[in-house]
This record gives C-alpha cells, sequence and structure tokens, in this order.
C-alpha cells in the first residue's frame, strides 16, 4: 500500500521527536552529580593550602640563605681544641681559642657535670725573650682577645687553661696545681717597631695613583718610627700627615 505525502511527514516528524528524546536521556545519564560540600571543609583545605605555600616558601629562602651562608660566612667555631695568636702591629697581638665538645665531655666525665661552673678560663702568656709570664682571666662567652705588649720585637707563647674558682676538693690537677693546662699556642715573634737607621740613606715613595715612584734621603732625618717616614713626605710636600692621602713606601 503506497503512503502518502502527509503519512511520510508524520512519520518523519515521530522519527526525528524520537532521536530527541534518546539524546536526551543520554546527556542525562552522563551529567555529573552536584555533590554538597561542607564550607568547614573548604576553609580548611585552603587553610592547609596556604600552610602549605608558607612553608614552601620558607623552605626555598632557607636553601638561599644557606647557599649565601656556605660562600660568605664564617663559622663561630671549628670544634677544635686550640690557641692561636697573631701579630696585629708590634705592640698587638690578636689571641682566639676554642675547646671542641668532645673535650669539654671528657672533663666533665673526669672533674663533674659542674667543672665549667667551678673553673673559669685563663690565658697564660709567656714572653720567652723576657723570660717572664703572666696570666689574663677572661669568661667562657668570649673566645678572642687582644693584647697590648709594652715591647716588640719578642717571642711569645700563650696556654690555654682552666682555674679553680671554688674549694671543691674532687677537682685536683696535676701537681696540685689550682690550673689545668689545655693547649699551647703557636710560638710567635712580634715584630720591632723600629729602623735600622745606620743601614737607611733612603727612602721611595710610591703614588699609587700614578705609579710613580719618588726618592727621598732620609740620612739626615730623625725617624723614630714607621710613621715618621710618611709624615717626611707630607711635611715637605705641604700635604696633611694623613696616611691616606695616597703614598706609601715602596
Amino acid at each position: 500500500m503506497k503512503e502518502t505525502k502527509e503519512e511520510k511527514e508524520k512519520a518523519k516528524a515521530k522519527s526525528i521527536k524520537a532521536r530527541k528524546k534518546e539524546s536526551t536521556t543520554d546527556s542525562k545519564k552522563n551529567k555529573p552529580v552536584a555533590k554538597k560540600v561542607n564550607s568547614r571543609s573548604v576553609k580548611s583545605n585552603n587553610k592547609t593550602s596556604n600552610i602549605s605555600k608558607v612553608a614552601n616558601l620558607k623552605q626555598v629562602q632557607s636553601i638561599g640563605s644557606k647557599s649565601f651562608s656556605e660562600y660568605y660566612d664564617l663559622p663561630y667555631r671549628y670544634n677544635q681544641t686550640v690557641i692561636k695568636i697573631l701579630a696585629q702591629t708590634p705592640h698587638a697581638l690578636f689571641i682566639y681559642w676554642d675547646i671542641s665538645d668532645s673535650d669539654r665531655k671528657e672533663m666533665t666525665d673526669k672533674y663533674g657535670d659542674n667543672f665549667f661552673y667551678e673553673t673559669k678560663p685563663v690565658l697564660l702568656v709567656h714572653n720567652k725573650t723576657l723570660n717572664s709570664s703572666f696570666e689574663i682571666e677572661v669568661d667562657d662567652f668570649t673566645n678572642s682577645w687582644y693584647l697590648r705588649t709594652p715591647t716588640s720585637n719578642c717571642v711569645f707563647e700563650i696556654e690555654l687553661g682552666r682555674k679553680k674558682i671554688t674549694a671543691n676538693e674532687t677537682i685536683k690537677f696535676e701537681n696540685n696545681s689550682n690550673i689545668m693546662h689545655i693547649t699551647k699556642s703557636n710560638t710567635l715573634e712580634s715584630p720591632n717597631d723600629h729602623i735600622l737607621k745606620n743601614q737607611l740613606s733612603s727612602v721611595y715613595f710610591k703614588n699609587v695613583k700614578t705609579n710613580e715612584l719618588e726618592k727621598r734621603d732620609v740620612s739626615n732625618y730623625k725617624i723614630n718610627n714607621i710613621y715618621n717616614l710618611i709624615e717626611l713626605y707630607n711635611d715637605e710636600n705641604g700635604y696633611e700627615s694623613n696616611p691616606s692621602s695616597g703614598f706609601k713606601i715602596s
């Protein structure tokens, strides 16, 4: 039986309607379902995220500061039992010292836990040239010292020790001494503070800006110390007596 034109159009419309319905059903099946979220949980997660960001930032800053300190900062201590002396000037010595953690523990194991409270550090200064010695009392918050000396051109050696400050009989040092000797320094000869005038007839001054040398006769000049040489140049050239005026002894 042949379909009429009207029946064909109705069948086509019905087919389109069926396809639309099927498409709507599929989209509903695949549509994500919205879940109810607790506002407290959201705030907690945001707070945790912020803390994590701050922690990461601090970690980066810590790594940056660590790498900076590795290359530019000197350590406060090297954890070694040592004492050293350096000459700053003919009349000034620089001393620094330390006691390692292992040696500190050995002392407290031997003399008791209060050993470092019942003793104090001392520096025993030995001037071997003049055959003289004296003590310098320091404290446990100090690890360096500047020592002024009235004499120059002398050989020095310094010992680091601990001196008893209580009557505790359990702390006994060798030879019944009240000072325990810990370690000795290097031997240092301090520089002299004069010029051998008999061997000095002329001095060369160098201009550090132009690198020009100028010879000056000093055979008739009274020289007391090295700084008079700078004064010699400044006085004769009209400069103020200032070591930073651009000239140095060559």
